[in-house]
Parts: C-alpha cells; structure tokens; sequence
C-alpha cells in the first residue's frame, strides 16, 4: 500500500512538473516549428510592404526552409 501511495505521488509530481514546464513555455515540442513559421511569416509581411526585394525574398526564405 505504501508503494501505491509512491507511485501515486510521484505521477501527480510529473504532471504538475510538467504542466507548470509547458506553461512558462519551456517546454514545447514544436517551438522550432512555430519559430520557423513566425520567421516566414514575418517575412511575407515585409516582403507585402516592400520592405524586402524579390531576390532577398526568396534567398531569406531558401534560408529559412534550408535551417
């Protein structure tokens, strides 16, 4: 019974350990993904305001995808 309580605390530490990693965002299996994306995104956008020129455009974006 003593090992049952153990166990049962130890799982809910994970999970509070866990859900507090995932809300300070240092815990996120995806940040490399949404960093990318932000990064196109970005880029899209200025390149919309004419900010970036159409041979920048596409090297910056190669770069972004190529990383």
């Amino acid at each position: 019974m003593v090992i049952g309580l153990i166990l049962i605390a130890i799982v809910i530490y994970w999970l509070f350990t866990m859900t507090q990693k995932k809300q300070s965002g240092v815990y996120s299996p995806n940040s490399n993904n949404t960093t990318l994306a932000n990064a196109i995104i970005i880029l899209n956008e200025q390149y919309a305001r004419g900010e970036v020129g159409d041979d920048e455009y596409q090297h910056k974006k190669a770069e972004l995808r190529n990383s």
